[in-house]
């Protein structure tokens, strides 16, 4: 992960790394024990927010 992030831009991809890992770990705990919504987030949700992290980020 860090070099994927490394690579993309980042100006900290160690500290990069740890939020998109949090957002994973956050996004599966919410559909399967959390109350994130009725039903789970299709595969076009799940892209437009990682896409939104990574954009945010990386400063783009």
């Amino acid at each position: 992960m860090i070099a994927l992030l490394t690579a993309a831009g980042s100006t900290d991809p160690e500290r990069h790394a740890q939020n998109v890992i949090a957002w994973c770990d956050g996004a599966m705990f919410s559909c399967t024990a959390g109350q994130y919504q009725a039903s789970v987030p299709t595969r076009d949700a799940l892209r437009t927010s990682c896409t939104e992290l990574l954009v945010g980020m990386l400063n783009r």
